[in-house]
């Protein structure tokens, strides 16, 4: 067994994770996301403030850094975006935790697990995509600005808000005289990249020949890949994923596209454990039991799809550390 695919390895994570979203883990169909990579990681923990009047010190975080570090030096050093995972905690400590091997073609998304770029021909994705913009110095907020406000302001004024329907934005557009374009209207279009409901027919992009990346919502995805109506010319493509969505969702749906393009797969591991009940007074132990993986699978493997790969790759087993 690999290391990565140990429970053991993740055990430490796992505890602070069910400590810092107790409440969410417990309600049905509870789950957390993240995604660790060699060199950057997206996980939802929690850090603890120092006391009023004294600065930052690692050990604040040292539970949390030695955690993440500990599956971190057992992920492939392949080049691929790394692991991305969930996991379901019940509240008597049975867990599932899902690996992702997100592979060659695939990477995650700025701060979340789902797969965001999906790479047909090597080398089509430019460097500013796969990584952060440099920081400008001096870069802040503007002193006014109030997120919370702005949003109970929202709450109060719209009460009840949901999403105009079909025929709401059509009645919309015949009052204002405007229209969603159609995007034939744009033949040598090269780069696509639509936002929720501006697509006037998402079937549309599959008639543009010469469009060469597009980056669309799961929904318009839908829409091309039951019709049939994937644009051939793509070198690469982009998910656009917006609100708390199932990650899992979005990594079915990217390997359809991987799939149409005989291209490695996302591949899932399923890990059981058993991390106890919940401590009701003092700090999460860190002694529990293991598990054992299941064999891995194409993740989100869709009925009839007939792909099955080979798990993921063999990784070292862990360095030095311990767990104390």
């Amino acid at each position: 067994m690999s290391a990565l695919n140990d429970f053991a390895t993740w055990e430490p994570l796992l505890r602070l994770l069910r400590s810092a979203h107790a409440e969410k883990l417990a309600a049905p169909g509870g789950y957390v996301a993240g995604v660790i990579g060699r060199g950057s990681s997206t996980v939802p923990l929690k850090w603890r403030s120092p006391e009023p009047g004294r600065a930052s010190l690692l050990s604040d975080y040292q539970a949390q850094h030695d955690a993440i570090r500990r599956v971190r030096a057992v992920v492939p050093d392949t080049g691929s975006g790394g692991v991305a995972f969930t996991v379901e905690i019940a509240p008597e400590g049975r867990a599932v935790l899902r690996l992702f091997d997100l592979g060659p073609a695939a990477g995650s998304g700025p701060g979340n697990a789902h797969p965001r770029v999906l790479v047909r021909v090597e080398g089509a994705v430019p460097e500013p995509w796969r990584r952060r913009p440099e920081p400008v110095p001096g870069v802040r907020s503007a002193p006014s600005v109030d997120p919370e406000a702005l949003e109970r302001t929202l709450r109060e004024r719209i009460p009840g808000a949901i999403g105009a329907t079909e025929e709401e934005i059509a009645a919309a557009e015949a009052r204002l005289g405007v229209a969603r374009a159609p995007v034939l209207a744009l033949p040598r279009l090269r780069t696509l990249s639509a936002s929720p409901g501006t697509l006037a027919d998402p079937r549309e992009v599959g008639r543009l020949s010469g469009l060469e990346f597009v980056a669309l919502t799961p929904e318009d995805w839908r829409v091309l890949l039951d019709a049939g109506a994937v644009p051939q010319s793509l070198s690469a493509a982009a998910i656009t994923v917006n609100g708390d969505r199932d990650p899992r969702r979005t990594i079915a749906l990217a390997n359809e596209i991987l799939a149409l393009w005989d291209r490695p797969l996302i591949t899932e591991t399923v890990v059981h454990g058993d991390l106890g009940p919940l401590p009701t007074i003092g700090p999460e132990s860190t002694a529990g039991r293991g598990g054992e993986p299941q064999p891995p699978r194409p993740a989100g493997e869709r009925q009839g799809l007939g792909r099955v790969l080979p798990g993921l790759p063999g990784t070292p087993e862990p360095g030095p550390e311990t767990d104390e």
